[in-house]
């Protein structure tokens, strides 16, 4: 994995933006549109929480993707309630609910390796204080060259795949 000298926040910032890579390749060559909202954080106390980190329109789907990684935690079922707060869960249950499909990338900075979770369920989770259940709705890859050569065949050949009705995931 590329990056290791850096701090986990800077391997952070190159994860969305190898992301955001994989995205503009797709607007360049698909019909399909994204937008990358700003960084709450980042932009200061000016602004509202945002919904995810990007949205992705594709095929009539609405896509909503956060993205995470932690040099500390293996997977984002261990980390979790430290990863994701309650504004950001909300934002994610609000839009799934609303019909957009929404996702939680995770990326392990030790390994490299890219997970890959139904944000609903995720998000209902953490809503919850419970654990992730790993009802087949996580995805591994090795690295994130792999995760980018799957990424688009998914989108491309079943885009309602990672919808999940509120009774899949029992809220």
């Amino acid at each position: 994995m590329k990056g290791k000298d850096k701090s986990p926040q800077e391997r952070g910032k190159e994860f969305e933006a190898d992301f955001q890579a994989v995205l503009k390749s797709m607007h360049q060559r698909l019909k399909c549109n994204y937008y990358r909202f700003y960084d709450t954080r980042s932009a200061g106390a000016f602004m509202p929480s945002q919904p995810a980190d990007y949205f992705l329109g594709f095929q009539g789907v609405m896509h909503f993707f956060e993205l995470k990684s932690s040099e500390k935690h293996a997977s984002l079922a261990n980390g979790l309630s430290s990863l994701m707060d309650k504004g950001q869960a909300a934002h994610l249950r609000l839009w799934a609910r609303a019909g957009a499909c929404v996702h939680v990338l995770f990326l392990n900075q030790v390994s490299g390796a890219v997970e890959w979770w139904n944000g609903l369920a995720v998000s209902s989770a953490r809503a919850a204080g419970k654990a992730i259940k790993p009802l087949g709705i996580c995805m591994h890859y090795p690295d994130f060259a792999t995760f980018e050569k799957l990424f688009e065949e998914q989108l491309t050949l079943n885009p309602l795949f990672w919808v999940a009705s509120p009774r899949q995931v029992g809220i």
